[in-house]
């Protein structure tokens, strides 16, 4: 512009330039801008990288990809460990409501959450205010019907020796008044010694001291000593599909609880029908079993099913009265099964009849191949795979 030579270095420079921009303009790189015009000569805009630091960077991915990797495992963490922040006490309560629900009041979550200050401890302390409010009225109740028991035995007792003393003077003048005496005494004594198991099982008696019980042997010494009383009202009990299958339970709470449920069906059972004992290989859960006790009577209305184990239920107080049941039986039949970590249930038969089921755990896992074979073909099949 000023007629002065253009010193050599410049010169050589732009060569160097241009000749770089030619290279980059048949690769084609995305940052080159190339300007043709009319007369035929072209122009190429190439930036200067050593001033642009940040798309110097970006070309170098490998550089790059390590921070962003650290910054998303970093914010991954932080995400995980706020999740679990927040649902943790969540959990800890919905675990607690459900141990509640199944009957154990000793729950709490506060102790877990002290160092909270949000809306979440407010509600675990509220939570824990309820569980300990119930379990106060739960055990006030239970300690009432335990120590009423207590002092009713004493009065019944002098009751029962006075009964033996009219007995002994009357002469036998009085002798239907003072037996229909005796039989209500025995009523109340009957009533007083269950309500006494019940406020044992209330207060949850621990089956950990348990044996191995052989349930089919257990099932057939539940039938024999209720087929007297069986016999008294003109039915019968039959054992029906008994297998070996040991279960880890306290003994006499297990026989306690099926004699309760037989003794049930043998109250309202038809005279000439069957109570039916009977056991099942549980498809749903294969580390359990399934007691069947059903009887042919009349059955319970639908709505009263889910009410059949609560203390003191009657499903028709005529019917209850004149059976003698004081509603107490399946009660506690309920709780010593849970106890034991087993289920019962009730449903009724499309041909009549209520069909009773206790599910109850094996002491050994699963049953054994050859549990539900007749005897004999279960001796012969265990021969055959032992080795020759």
């Amino acid at each position: 512009m000023l007629g002065r030579e253009v010193p050599a270095y410049i010169v050589a420079r732009l060569d160097r330039r241009r000749q770089n921009a030619e290279r980059m303009e048949r690769k084609g790189p995305p940052h080159l801008r190339s300007i043709r015009l009319a007369d035929g000569s072209s122009y190429s805009m190439v930036p200067d990288f050593q001033s642009i630091t940040l798309l110097r960077v970006l070309q170098r991915p490998r550089v790059i990809a390590f921070p962003v990797a650290v910054a998303a495992l970093v914010s991954a963490l932080i995400c995980l460990l706020l999740s679990r922040y927040q649902t943790f006490p969540l959990e800890r309560l919905r675990r607690a409501a459900q141990n509640i629900a199944a009957g154990d009041l000793t729950q709490r979550v506060s102790p877990s959450m002290r160092d909270r200050r949000d809306e979440i401890a407010d509600l675990a302390a509220a939570f824990d205010k309820m569980a300990e409010r119930l379990e106060k009225v739960f055990s006030s109740q239970r300690q009432l019907l335990s120590d009423a028991s207590h002092e009713l035995r004493s009065p019944l007792a002098r009751m029962q020796v006075a009964l033996g003393l009219a007995r002994q003077r009357s002469g036998g003048r009085a002798g239907n008044e003072l037996d229909r005496i005796e039989i209500e005494v025995e009523r109340l004594n009957d009533l007083i010694g269950q309500l006494l198991e019940l406020s044992r099982l209330e207060a949850e008696v621990d089956p950990a001291r348990a044996d191995k019980v052989d349930m089919r042997e257990l099932l057939e010494e539940v039938a024999e000593d209720a087929r007297f009383e069986a016999g008294f009202r003109g039915c019968r009990v039959e054992v029906r599909d008994a297998f070996p299958a040991i279960v880890q339970s306290n003994a006499s709470l297990l026989h306690s609880a099926i004699e309760n449920v037989v003794r049930n069906a043998i109250r309202y059972t038809k005279p000439d029908a069957p109570v039916e004992i009977s056991m099942l290989a549980d498809t749903d859960h294969p580390n359990s079993i399934l007691v069947q006790v059903r009887d042919h009577g009349p059955g319970v209305p639908e709505h009263m099913l889910s009410h059949l184990f609560e203390p003191f239920v009657r499903v028709e107080e005529a019917r209850d009265r004149e059976s003698g049941g004081h509603g107490l039986g399946l009660a506690i039949a309920e709780r010593a099964v849970r106890l034991h970590g087993g289920e019962i249930v009730a449903r009724n038969e499309p041909d009549g009849g209520l069909n009773i089921q206790i599910r109850l755990q094996l002491a050994g896992g699963e049953l054994e191949p050859y549990a539900l074979l007749p005897d004999t073909a279960r001796i012969l099949a265990r021969a055959w795979k032992k080795p020759r």
